[in-house]
């Protein structure tokens, strides 16, 4: 009898995906979880377990100017741009606030704003405060009413009684016939403000002379005087420097010394009770930077921007960032973002170890540093103590530390549903509590796109910036955007000590120097020359006029010149279920959501070249009236997903890699699900 040996056949095999996550840029391909990318662009999620492609952005403005700083308020956008010059290095223009649309706003009369570096802003009691680190008088702004200012040429500048109970003195020419007694210290000097007060009373001598005072220290100048009225107000400013007839006036005399006119009273009034103060003076000290205190300069130089509190509150404002006193930060009186008393500092570690920036873990203050020194993290609780002179203030006292990687990027903390996030070399982590005493530890929150992050040099990193919209952290590095997406948490085994690790997607061709949400919308601002070039991206994303970048709208709100985006989603390596057999690819299918104008390219990697194995951009179209385009007609009226699929044969591969794209302009593109069929039959040799 004759016998054949007929092989077994070999039946189909169905690898089948309906829920996608992100990439996955640290794994090796073969090791990718089949829910994630190990290579896509400018896909993001689109409902928790599908994905689309992103939407574009359109240019609003161009204007000259460099941007230094972007914030908003009362419902505008203002832009913060440096000095401007021309192409021969001729002045044109000051630094400048301006609007979204490149308007110069209003700027006080004796105000030049800093050309410095990036500037940091922020609200509080209806007012916009601007901080640089230029290190002038000009550090600190505030805007309010269409009008920038110093914040101590504001009507509501805090101007601190330093002060009071001082006596009053004689003087006769050059000669001191009776010199000052008495005096209480009450509050401290301001670091944001040259100008304080000081009140004085008792009774004038008999001596022959003016009378006159003597300032807690040297002034430059002094403003004005006021003398205590009958119904308890203070009265009119008297300004006058300079001696007129029958009128009072005052000249500052070495720095202190305060010499009234003869025609000062010369009894105290009768309505002023004993040991009332009934003199006022409000003198400032502005001289050239160099005379300066330490303390006045180095928060001149400071624009890393924090809020703390006692019990939690963000009531007072921080300041760190001087590169001359990098451990040191300063910090406001409570709710009173114009009052720095030059007590109010704190040390954090070693000084070769820079502040990088602060963030509110369980209501307290994180002090991160740069990673120098052995602690990464310090954190520090708000309390209220009396200090020697008895006054109540608020001190930030180290109550714990955390180890490990330092921020790296200043401009790259923010808050994702309540998780305080940070860039480090290693990349994004995290700050959360481990126990239920409050320590606190840094988790990574990145991994998935760590093996990329890894590539970009220290430079390049420190030079990051994040913003938090629709969910998303938004880390923009060189051009790129990572998306840490808030809906979706997973447990990697590979980072053991972290709690979760947020699913990840990556967007291109977005070159943005600032980005920022305003509203409902996402903006950018790129720096090109120096001149700021702002964008906005588009939010519906069923319209199809939502997918191009760049262009700009015609008088008749069409969007013209926007360049198409590519995207595109790798599926994983697949290799069955033995890596050893040959495979046979036959059959692939995507769910598309319909669109008025779609479709997909389908590429394969077969011994490491792409080549296209098909096409389909007619499929999964609808018409629609209100949005015909000619060239994309269609009959079908199915708004319904649609399954497109294609047949082919690649034959005795061990793997292949496969990759739905889309890159045509003004088309939408959203994966729902994809299959695929395939044979193993046979080892590979």
């Amino acid at each position: 009898m004759i016998r054949f040996n007929v092989p077994p056949l070999s039946s189909r095999r169905i690898m089948k995906i309906d829920k996608f996550r992100g990439v996955d840029l640290t794994n090796s391909p073969t090791q990718v979880s089949i829910n994630r990318s190990p290579d896509s662009v400018n896909m993001i999620r689109d409902t928790v377990g599908s994905i689309r492609k992103r939407m574009g952005y359109e240019e609003i403005s161009n204007f000259v100017g460099d941007i230094r700083g972007v914030y908003t308020y009362n419902g505008e956008v203002i832009i913060h741009t440096g000095m401007v010059v021309d192409a021969n290095g001729s002045f044109v223009r000051n630094s400048s606030l301006v609007n979204v649309n490149g308007s110069t706003l209003t700027t006080s009369s004796s105000l030049s704003l800093p050309v410095g570096m990036n500037s940091v802003g922020f609200e509080m009691n209806g007012k916009l405060y601007i901080k640089t680190s230029l290190g002038t008088i000009h550090s600190y702004l505030e805007y309010s009413d269409g009008t920038v200012r110093r914040v101590w040429d504001s009507d509501e500048a805090y101007v601190p009684r330093v002060f009071a109970g001082k006596g009053i003195g004689r003087i006769h020419g050059s000669d001191i016939r009776e010199e000052p007694r008495g005096g209480e210290f009450i509050e401290p000097f301001n670091l944001a403000s040259p100008r304080w007060m000081e009140t004085f009373g008792g009774e004038l001598s008999n001596a022959i002379g003016n009378a006159f005072v003597r300032l807690g220290r040297r002034a430059t100048r002094v403003l004005h005087y006021q003398i205590l009225q009958e119904d308890g107000e203070w009265g009119e400013e008297i300004t006058a420097q300079v001696p007129p007839s029958d009128a009072f006036w005052f000249s500052l005399r070495d720095g202190n010394l305060l010499q009234f006119s003869a025609s000062f009273p010369t009894a105290r009034p009768d309505y002023v009770l004993d040991g009332e103060d009934w003199i006022r003076v409000t003198a400032e000290f502005n001289p050239p930077p160099a005379e300066l205190h330490e303390n006045v300069r180095s928060f001149q130089r400071s624009s890393i921007l924090g809020f703390g509190g006692v019990n939690g509150a963000r009531n007072c404002v921080i300041f760190g960032g001087d590169s001359e006193n990098p451990n040191q930060f300063f910090y406001s009186k409570e709710n009173k973002p114009t009052y720095f008393p030059d007590t109010n500092y704190a040390i954090m570690g070693e000084p070769n170890s820079a502040i990088m920036g602060f963030s509110t873990v369980d209501g307290r203050l994180a002090v991160h540093k740069d990673g120098r020194e052995d602690v990464a993290v310090y954190m520090c609780n708000a309390e209220f103590e009396k200090d020697s002179d008895g006054i109540l203030k608020t001190v930030f006292r180290i109550t714990g530390s955390v180890k490990g990687d330092g921020a790296i990027s200043r401009r790259a903390f923010a808050s994702l549903d309540n998780d305080p996030l940070f860039l480090t070399r290693n990349g994004v982590q995290a700050l959360t509590t481990r126990d239920i005493l409050g320590g606190a530890i840094a988790q990574s929150r990145s991994y998935y796109i760590d093996g990329e992050l890894r590539d970009f040099s220290a430079e390049e990193l420190s030079g990051a910036h994040a913003c938090v919209y629709n969910g998303f952290y938004m880390l923009c590095v060189e051009g790129k955007v990572y998306c840490l997406d808030g809906l979706q948490k997973t447990y990697e085994r590979n980072e053991p000590q972290s709690a979760f690790q947020y699913e990840c997607y990556v967007l291109d061709n977005i070159p943005a120097n600032f980005m920022w949400r305003h509203g409902d919308d996402l903006y950018f601002a790129q720096n090109v020359g120096n001149r700021t070039r702002v964008c906005k991206f588009f939010s519906d994303k069923n319209d199809i006029y939502s997918y191009s970048d760049g262009g700009r709208r015609n008088a008749n709100g069409v969007i013209q010149n926007g360049e198409e985006i590519m995207a595109y989603w790798d599926l994983p390596e697949l290799y069955g279920n033995l890596f050893y057999q040959k495979k046979t690819f036959l059959f692939l299918a995507v769910q598309l959501d319909a669109a008025i104008a779609t479709g997909i390219e389908l590429l394969a990697q077969v011994r490491g070249l792409w080549r296209k194995i098909g096409e389909d951009f007619f499929r999964g179209r609808y018409f629609s009236w209100s949005n015909i385009v000619w060239s994309r007609w269609t009959w079908s009226t199915d708004q319904t997903t649609r399954a497109l699929t294609r047949k082919f044969r690649l034959k005795k591969l061990d793997k292949a890699r496969y990759r739905l794209q889309n890159g045509r302009k003004d088309e939408p593109f959203a994966i729902y699900s994809v299959a695929l069929e395939f044979t193993e039959n046979g080892k590979i040799r």
